[in-house]
């Protein structure tokens, strides 16, 4: 995975050490968690539409499908008793 930096604005910032008018004395903001979190949501969109349309999970996994919850597993669990 690529680390992203971004330099920060010198004006209000805190040196880490040394000179203040040197640049590379102060800390730089990490992209790292919104960058993944758009990741995360582009692999789970086509990680979902594969295994819908290729029929990988079956009709009783509630928990991994959307407009499924604990009710229908639930009822359908009652059904068969």
């Amino acid at each position: 995975m690529v680390c992203k930096t971004v330099n920060v604005q010198l004006q209000g910032q805190r040196v880490k050490y040394g000179d203040r008018l040197i640049t590379l004395n102060y800390r730089h903001v990490s992209l790292l968690t919104s960058s993944s979190k758009v990741f995360e949501k582009l692999t789970y969109a086509r990680f979902y539409k594969h295994t819908y349309t290729n029929y990988i999970l079956i009709n009783v996994q509630y928990g991994f499908r959307n407009n499924t919850s604990t009710e229908e597993a639930t009822c359908n669990l009652i059904m068969k008793f």
